[in-house]
C-alpha cells in the first residue's frame, strides 16, 4: 500500500454537491491530510504506537452490508434511541427511533441534518478553527466522512431515554469507514449518549476512522460512554474534541475490549469558569492487541476542575499505552486537576507505556499526576486460597475487583454489556505475580 493519505481518501464524499461550502471544506481537508502525511513513531503524538501492520493493507471504501438484528442484539443497550450504522451507512431497519422527540431534541443522521433544518449547526461546528496540531485521520474523515449522527438540544432540553450511536463493521475485503457524529448541547441541557464500535468477522482487516465533535454549552450536562469491541483483525482509530463552558459538565468513560488496534485520542477544552470534566477509562488486551489512549486536557480559564483515571489490564504480547497532557493556561488561576494511570501486567511480555504529564504555567493551582504499573499478588491469591476459593477463582476475583472501580462508575445501562465482556476475558490462573 502507498504510505499516503490520499489511498483513504473517500472519492465519492469529495465529489458529494450537498452545498458548496461542505465541497470546500472536504477539498481543503483532503489537502490538509496529503500534505500532513502519515505520522510515524517519530512523532510524539505517535511514539509508542506504530502504523505499519495498520498501512500495510490495500483498502477500498467500506460499503453498506446486510446485518442482521442477532448480529447486534447484544451491543443494544436497553431503553436508548439507537442510530445503527453498517460501515459508516445508516440502517433504518436496525435503529429504533421513535416518531417523536421532546420540544427542542433533535436526533438523526448527518445526511439527515444537511437536508433539513441544521445544515447551518452542521456548517457552524465545520468553520471552527482546528486544534494546531490536528491529526491526519480527523483531515481524512473530515473529507471522507458519508453519514454519522448529529444530536442537537436546545436550551433547557433533556431526554430521558439515552441515545445510542451503534457502529457495526463487516466486509470480506479490506476497507475503511469514516464516521462523523456532531453532539451539541445548548445552555442548560442535559443528555447521556452511548457509543458502540463493534463487528468484523474475525479475519478481514477494518480500519474505522471516527471524528466526534462535542460542545456543553453553559450550565449543560453530557455523560458520554464508548464501548469498543470490535474483532481482533480491526484497526480503530477514534478522534474526540470537546468544548465545555461555563458551569458546564461532561463526564465520560471509554471502553476498549477488543481491535487489532484500538487509538482513542480525547481534546478537551475547558473554556468556561466552574467548568468540569470527568474521564475514566478501561482498556483489557490480550495475544498480540495494542491499545492507545491518548489525551490533552486544556484548562484555558480559572476555577475549572478535572479528573482522570485509566486502567489497563494486560495479557500475553498485548501492548498498551496511556500517554496525557494536563496544560494549565498562564491566567488559569484555581485550577483543580487530578490524572492518574494504573495498570496490571498479567504476562512478562505484555508492556505498557504510561506518560501522564503536566504543562503548568498558573501558580494558583491544585495538579496531581501520577502512574503505577504491577501484578497481581502473590499473598493476596493465597489470601483467597484460605477461604476455600481456588485459585482460578481468586485471580478472576482480584482482577474483577481492579476492573470494577471502572466500570461501576459507568452508566447504569453500560454495566449490562460490560460485565459480560470484562468478567470472564481472561481465562488462566498461570499469570503473573509479585
Amino acid at each position: 500500500m502507498s504510505n499516503t493519505p490520499e489511498i483513504l481518501l473517500n472519492s465519492a464524499s469529495l465529489e458529494a454537491t450537498q452545498s458548496p461550502w461542505l465541497s470546500e471544506i472536504r477539498q481543503a481537508a483532503a489537502k490538509q491530510a496529503q500534505e500532513a502525511g502519515f505520522p510515524t513513531r517519530h512523532d510524539e503524538r505517535w511514539k509508542y504506537t506504530s502504523l505499519r501492520q495498520t498501512l500495510d493493507v490495500d483498502y477500498q471504501i467500506a460499503t453498506s452490508q446486510e446485518v442482521s438484528e442477532a448480529q447486534i442484539a447484544a451491543s443494544r443497550v436497553a431503553g436508548a434511541i439507537e442510530l445503527v450504522f453498517v460501515n459508516g451507512h445508516f440502517s433504518d431497519t436496525l435503529s429504533r427511533i421513535p416518531a417523536d422527540f421532546r420540544r427542542g431534541v433533535t436526533i438523526c443522521t448527518m445526511q439527515a441534518a444537511f437536508a433539513g433544518g441544521n445544515a447551518d449547526d452542521v456548517k457552524a461546528v465545520f468553520e471552527q478553527d482546528m486544534p494546531e496540531a490536528t491529526d491526519v485521520f480527523t483531515w481524512l474523515n473530515r473529507a471522507s466522512f458519508n453519514d454519522g449522527a448529529f444530536i442537537k438540544l436546545t436550551s433547557g432540553a433533556y431526554s430521558e431515554q439515552a441515545v445510542h450511536i451503534l457502529n457495526y463493521s463487516l466486509s470480506d475485503a479490506p476497507a475503511v469507514s469514516h464516521n462523523r457524529n456532531i453532539i451539541v448541547l445548548e445552555d442548560g441541557a442535559a443528555l447521556t449518549v452511548y457509543e458502540t464500535s463493534t463487528g468484523g468477522n474475525g479475519t478481514t482487516q477494518l480500519l474505522n476512522n471516527l471524528v466526534t465533535d462535542v460542545i456543553v454549552a453553559e450550565k449543560a450536562t453530557l455523560n458520554y460512554c464508548r464501548i469498543q469491541t470490535e474483532c481482533v483483525a480491526t484497526h480503530n482509530i477514534a478522534n474526540m474534541r470537546v468544548q465545555i463552558a461555563d458551569s458546564a459538565t461532561f463526564n465520560s468513560w471509554v471502553f476498549s475490549v477488543g481491535g487489532k488496534l484500538a487509538r482513542h485520542f480525547m481534546d478537551v477544552e475547558l473554556n468556561g469558569s466552574q467548568a468540569h470534566t470527568s474521564l475514566l477509562g478501561l482498556f483489557v488486551t490480550k495475544d498480540e492487541m495494542h491499545a492507545d489512549n491518548r489525551g490533552i486536557i486544556n484548562h484555558n480559564v480559572p476555577d475549572t476542575t478535572c479528573k482522570q483515571l485509566y486502567k489497563g489490564i494486560l495479557n500475553d504480547s498485548s501492548h498498551g499505552v496511556f500517554n496525557g497532557t494536563v496544560r494549565i493556561a498562564r491566567d488559569a488561576q484555581r485550577t483543580d486537576a487530578s490524572q492518574m494511570s494504573r495498570n496490571l501486567l498479567l504476562s512478562r511480555k505484555a508492556r505498557v507505556d504510561a506518560k501522564p504529564e503536566l504543562d503548568v504555567l498558573a501558580d494558583d493551582v491544585k495538579a496531581a499526576h501520577g502512574a503505577a504499573v504491577g501484578q497481581l499478588s502473590e499473598e493476596e491469591i493465597f489470601y483467597l486460597q484460605t477461604r476455600c476459593i481456588s485459585r482460578e477463582e481468586a485471580v478472576k476475583f482480584l482482577i474483577g475487583a481492579f476492573m470494577n472501580e471502572i466500570i461501576d462508575e459507568a452508566p447504569e445501562a453500560a454495566r449490562g454489556i460490560l460485565h459480560p465482556l470484562f468478567d470472564n476475558y481472561f481465562q488462566t490462573q498461570e499469570v503473573l505475580t509479585c
